[in-house]
């Protein structure tokens, strides 16, 4: 594949949040795409769609989120009007009713500006709307991850893990604690399955 246009433009700063310029406008990020499986149509959108939240979130902390249409790759709704908040991401009511109105499965993509795999409240989230097919992570350093199954049951592990580690620890440690149970909870019960691309 030629690349006409860089997916990402280069920007006068560069910190710890900078997207890998390099890695993301090459042909070896495109491929990681075609590695999904859903139609090229799809998965060529997935791609532009990856190019466009990561220059929004370039050399900031913010996550932002993208919905497109998993039967076609049409572009369903986006949370770029609004501010991102540091390692977190969502969408409004009024977005989410888009969603509700499309009326079809949907594929999630949102950005890890801290470069971490999909946190346990990514997992359940994916878990808990089967509008959702597919939930892919899109991280600064090019890495990318997609959540492409999740048993019901993956809430429950999660919040009760989070809830005891609540009464000890501030909410982020709370959060990472709980997600890292979750995954080594995963290693024996086969909770959830995510694909690195």
């Amino acid at each position: 594949m030629e690349q006409e246009q860089a997916l990402i433009s280069k920007k006068g700063i560069n910190n710890g949040f900078s997207v890998d310029r390099d890695l993301v406008n090459s042909k070896l990020y495109h491929d990681k795409f075609e590695k999904l499986r859903f139609s090229k149509t799809v998965t060529e959108a997935l791609y532009h769609e990856a190019g466009r939240l990561l220059e929004k979130a370039d050399g900031n902390e913010f996550e932002y989120m993208v919905a497109i249409d998993a039967r076609n790759g049409r572009l369903v709704v986006d949370n770029f009007s609004r501010q991102g908040l540091p390692t977190q991401t969502g969408f409004s009511d009024e977005e989410y009713q888009k969603i509700l109105d499309n009326g079809s499965e949907i594929i999630i993509l949102h950005n890890h500006s801290y470069n971490r795999m999909p946190s346990g409240k990514d997992i359940v989230s994916f878990s808990q709307n089967e509008q959702i097919k597919c939930s892919i992570v899109l991280c600064h350093d090019g890495e990318v991850y997609a959540i492409v199954s999740a048993k019901n049951n993956v809430a429950d592990i999660y919040y009760t893990n989070y809830n005891d580690f609540k009464r000890k620890y501030e909410d982020m440690m709370a959060k990472v604690l709980a997600t890292s149970v979750l995954y080594e909870t995963n290693n024996s019960l086969h909770l959830f399955d995510i694909e690195r691309l």
